[in-house]
């Protein structure tokens, strides 16, 4: 098998019998409007080759991985083959290239993409994720690729039996890609702290995954974009502190923990699996990163052109925005009594330019509705008239726009808020989905936590997104448990939430016993 990388979590994947492409994205137009473009810039990759797989294997539903422009370009006769998990909003995303059969395989299920190469798809446990890992084997040889996902280890373990014990090669994304803290009014000290945060929480679940699944090798991608549109070149800066780790900022942690068999990989690097042994693209003997400023720099006058494209399709509106800001709202408000409670305060919203205004939408019961006002707002967000529009017409998904950058936010009291998965995923059967899920998910399971001393058991599925503890939570110096998919903190005195509204976490003494007893596993304690 060979594996040749086309920058950000793109692959290009070569076996015995098929020629395959994982999540390539190559569109000079960037994604997420022109806000992200690939690090390094891989247009060099734009072949023959490229344009002929034999199918199109897609991770999940977002657009630095669903690429309309390059799809549009390839054979109709490559079938994109996605998670029954993430096919729904790959769909969306195809319709806007050629048309193309999707093979949407269920979780585990296995897709014989030729005579000996097989795949199948391993999804994160949750309603709302559109992410899976996929492994790939030919031949005996078994590439994995968790790309972003979080899975828990349990699926770890079973993604390792299923490979027979024996993983060649697994990829897997550094970074974490967010709105926050990058685009929250933050002192540059706090938003530097936050990112610091979320990126040693990311490399702490890879290392794990790494001693649950002991790949011969390892290909970090960073997965992080750069920023090239002048109004949002300043997120570059997160390249190095923050959330966007670079490949050789990557390898160096893990050499730092003792995993030296990290493959560093430019786009149109070559990994030969049998052989153990990488093949380089001499397009980059040529180009220089060391001073990345100056590449970035670089890099936007070339793309400028696109990115001002793009904005011509996002006009300022001549006429107020108020109507469909309210009309968009009051609908929302009622797809989900459920997530109403769970929200539980005013949000505002100031938009600028033609067509804007300060307008809220109140969550409380007692005051529930839509207002020309920004009063008494927890959460205030700042966004362009030209997103605007867009938003409230629904022809431009939350998702892709937070994705964007283009905002900012402000809280009144530092604490998460659950209205932001509302407009991501402004679905009512989903939210159903979801309150099932959360009010449900093994509501007698519990683990036994160990701090400062002193244990007790606490439920195993967190109160906010029933993510599974044994995987995401983590135990503070200060005596309290953080689940790292949202960063919820619970108090393990009391179960209150700690910062934010997310539900009570059940705690009680050690040895009380569960109607599902779970095997006792102490919590690590994490470092302040």
């Amino acid at each position: 098998m060979r594996v040749t990388s086309l920058g950000h979590a793109g692959l290009r994947v070569e076996t015995s019998g098929a020629r395959l492409l994982c999540d390539p994205w190559l569109s000079p137009e960037g994604a997420f409007q022109a806000s992200w473009f690939q690090y390094p810039d891989n247009a060099h990759l734009m072949s023959d080759e490229i344009r002929a797989p034999d199918a199109v294997v897609l991770t999940q539903g977002e657009r630095d991985r669903v690429d309309p422009w390059l799809l549009a370009q390839l054979a109709t006769s490559a079938p994109a083959i996605a998670c029954t998990t993430s096919a729904p909003s790959v769909r969306r995303l195809l319709k806007e290239s050629a048309d193309r059969r999707i093979v949407a395989a269920t979780p585990w299920q296995r897709v014989e993409v030729a005579p000996g190469t097989t795949l199948f798809f391993v999804p994160e446990d949750s309603p709302l994720s559109r992410r899976a890992a996929v492994v790939l084997r030919d031949g005996g040889e078994t590439l994995v690729d968790l790309g972003g996902t979080r899975l828990a280890p349990i699926q770890l373990e079973q993604i390792r039996d299923a490979a027979g014990g024996r993983i060649d090669l697994l990829c897997m994304q550094g970074a974490t890609m967010s709105w926050y803290p990058s685009c929250y009014e933050y002192s540059d000290e706090r938003r530097r702290e936050a990112a610091r945060q979320k990126r040693l929480a990311r490399f702490a679940y890879i290392v794990r995954a790494l001693r649950i699944l002991k790949p011969t090798h390892v290909m970090p991608f960073g997965g992080h974009p750069c920023f090239l549109d002048p109004e949002l070149f300043h997120h570059n800066d997160g390249l190095e502190p923050g959330g966007f780790p670079d490949q050789k900022q990557y390898i160096a942690w893990l050499a730092d923990r003792g995993i030296s068999n990290a493959v560093a990989m430019m786009p149109g690097d070559s990994w030969d699996i049998t052989r153990r042994r990488r093949e380089t693209d001499a397009t980059w003997d040529a180009v220089s990163l060391s001073d990345r400023r100056r590449y970035l720099t670089e890099y936007a006058e070339r793309r400028r052109p696109h990115v001002d494209a793009v904005l011509a399709r996002f006009p300022e509106p001549r006429e107020s925005l108020w109507d469909s800001f309210r009309d968009y709202f009051e609908h929302l408000l009622l797809l989900s009594p459920y997530f109403n409670e769970r929200i539980g305060i005013r949000i505002g919203f100031h938009i600028t330019g033609d067509g804007g205004g300060d307008w809220s939408v109140d969550f409380r019961p007692e005051s529930r509705g839509v207002r020309p006002t920004l009063d008494d707002c927890g959460y205030e967000y700042r966004v362009a008239a030209r997103w605007a529009q867009p938003l409230f017409s629904r022809a431009l998904g939350w998702d892709d726009f937070l994705y964007s950058l283009r905002l900012t936010a402000r809280r009144s009291a530092d604490k998460c808020n659950d209205h932001v998965r509302l407009l991501r995923f402004a679905d009512e059967k989903l939210l159903r989905a979801v309150e099932k899920h959360e009010a449900t998910a093994r509501a007698d399971d519990t683990i036994a936590v160990h701090s400062g001393g002193k244990a007790c058991r606490v439920q195993r599925f967190c109160p906010h997104a029933g993510s599974d503890l044994l995987d995401s939570g983590e135990v503070l110096p200060s005596g309290a448990l953080r689940c790292l998919a949202h960063r919820y903190e619970y108090s393990l005195s009391d179960g209150r939430c700690l910062n934010g509204n997310a539900g009570t976490l059940r705690v009680a003494p050690a040895g009380a016993e569960s109607a599902t007893p779970t095997p006792i596993m102490a919590m690590p304690e994490w470092p302040s």
